[in-house]
């Protein structure tokens, strides 16, 4: 993470959901925003948090966005939109089908949509490590930061 700000990232998410592979703690992701500039947008990666934990941790870390990956119902979702100003809320649909995208519009009011793609496989195994299947670049080793600054 700290690699990333430094080689000019716009954005840095940090995954709260304790039974991915990649789960950081509070914690860990205090201290990495001890080292990080206020011009990077941080982002929490969490799923199925009770609101009033989600509100907690955007004031303890500091974090400028939560992207919500569980089944938060739009309800919830918008109403922790108008609670956290200033905040950027991202809600992840996963896209099975075309059917999928009909949830769209019930969050309207959400900052950014994020399309994810749904494996059953990954559903039946969350503690997979999906490292191999990239959707963003979410994991990006710091020696690439050179070849990518040369990419049109």
């Amino acid at each position: 993470a700290i690699a990333a700000a430094e080689a000019g990232a716009d954005a840095i998410g940090f995954v709260l959901v304790p039974a991915s592979p990649r789960a950081v703690t509070r914690q860990e992701v205090e201290e990495i925003l001890r080292f990080i500039t206020p011009t990077v947008l941080t982002v929490g990666v969490v799923a199925n948090e009770d609101p009033d934990f989600l509100k907690g941790l955007v004031r303890v870390c500091s974090l400028g966005a939560l992207q919500l990956h569980g089944q938060e119902p739009p309800e919830q979702v918008l109403r922790l939109k108008a609670e956290l100003s200033g905040v950027e809320i991202i809600k992840a649909i996963r896209v099975r089908d075309a059917d999928s995208l009909k949830e769209i519009p019930a969050y309207k009011g959400v900052d950014a949509i994020l399309l994810d793609t749904y494996e059953k496989v990954f559903a039946e195994n969350p503690r997979r490590d999906r490292r191999f299947r990239v959707v963003h670049a979410q994991v990006v080793h710091p020696d690439d930061f050179t070849r990518f600054g040369r990419l049109p």
